[in-house]
């Protein structure tokens, strides 16, 4: 259990954690599973939350998998910001089980691409994901390289 201060907020969290193989979710890669219990105030209802790594016990112990939920922020402004403003990701209305997975699969290849890219650009103004996706909509077969040669 670790008392902390969360946004000038003193906050109560426990974590308990155990391995996992991927099959037993459905998510490939996972490796650890944990329940997290929040509480602000010693009156407040315990929040619980979930989490899912694909880091092993032996690499990710419980203090550094509560320092990196606390840390969930830098995942909420990179990826997530990108997948839902920029990719439209929630706007989507998929209903079909294993076309949404694959279509997940795609955003996070795509969105590893992106990273990739914008490390290359000159001008800040062009490391955007819209400028990514307008670049690559006219180089379809540059695209389909990255995803299929090694990378060099």
């Amino acid at each position: 259990m670790v008392h902390e201060s969360n946004h000038g907020r003193n906050e109560r969290r426990a974590l308990a954690a155990r391995a996992i193989e991927p099959t037993q979710l459905g998510l490939a890669g996972a490796a650890q599973i944990g329940r997290l219990h929040r509480q602000l105030k010693p009156e407040a209802k315990t929040q619980t939350e979930y989490l899912v790594t694909s880091r092993p016990v032996l690499q990710l112990p419980l203090e550094d998998f509560l320092k990196m939920d606390r840390d969930y922020w830098g995942v909420e402004s990179g990826c997530h910001q990108r997948l839902d403003c920029s990719a439209f990701e929630d706007r989507l209305r998929i209903r079909h089980k294993r076309a949404l997975k694959i279509l997940a699969l795609f955003s996070r290849v795509g969105l590893a691409l992106f990273i990739r890219w914008a490390g290359q650009q000159p001008r800040v103004r062009d490391k955007t994901y819209p400028m990514w996706r307008e670049w690559n909509a006219g180089h379809r077969w540059h695209m389909i390289r990255q995803v299929n040669e090694p990378p060099g």
